[in-house]
């Protein structure tokens, strides 16, 4: 019961933090998963790290790839800015009442994850972290999700769509050099493969167990499969 406590207790408020490589739907998920909690009452808001990237720092230069390089210092001590601007933000909006932040970000490595669950038991209140991670390696999902992203992202209305494919596929290259899934030990997590064609849940108890969960399993971004 102690175990049950710790990961995902009653708390008077759970972050949900997306954890996955760009085009992997996070934000497709998180959209979703806030409408739902929103219908069922609860108070719910999304903190997109991207928004904030891009009212600090121009798309036009804070959307191309080499932003995302891990090279380019300053622009990786500029996106840590934004994400722990967003977090807090997350985190206030728990003090004022909130039931449950949605952390829309990459939070692709094992240190930037444990960054976020230090600053969040450290806000003097009872909040939880549920990690939900977006792996998707099926091609079809994966195009379908860069398509969208370069014909509706501010990040990428200055290029042609191949000028942006390509951009983008540079990102998700910057990222995948860093990338580091989820681990048992990080805690409470819900890991969803190609937008939940499969479903792997760790130590998710009490409220995750019986809301959040069950609808991430029914979610799917096209046909559902006929059942016979």
């Amino acid at each position: 019961q102690l175990l049950r406590e710790q990961l995902t207790p009653n708390a008077s408020g759970l972050i949900v933090a997306m954890v996955g490589l760009p085009a992997r739907g996070k934000s497709f998920i998180s959209r979703k998963v806030e409408r739902f909690l929103k219908w069922t009452g609860n108070r719910t808001q999304t903190f997109n790290v991207g928004k904030y990237r891009r009212d600090a720092v121009d798309p036009e230069t804070s959307g191309k790839s080499d932003f995302f390089d891990k090279s380019n210092r300053d622009a990786v001590v500029q996106r840590m800015q934004m994400a722990m601007a967003a977090l807090a933000d997350a985190i206030k909006f728990l003090d004022d009442g909130g039931k449950f932040a949605i952390f829309d970000a990459t939070n692709s490595t094992v240190e930037r994850r444990k960054l976020i669950a230090d600053k969040v038991s450290s806000a003097g209140r009872k909040y939880s972290i549920l990690w939900v991670e977006a792996v998707c390696d099926d091609e079809e999902v994966v195009m379908f999700n860069m398509l969208t992203k370069v014909r509706y992202s501010p990040d990428f209305q200055q290029m042609t769509e191949e000028q942006a494919m390509q951009d983008l596929k540079q990102r998700i290259a910057n990222y995948e050099e860093i990338y580091e899934t989820v681990q048992d030990s990080e805690g409470a997590f819900i890991k969803l493969f190609n937008l939940s064609s499969k479903v792997m849940a760790n130590h998710c108890y009490g409220r995750v167990a019986k809301s959040i969960l069950p609808y991430l399993m029914a979610i799917h971004i096209g046909s559902p499969p006929l059942l016979f």
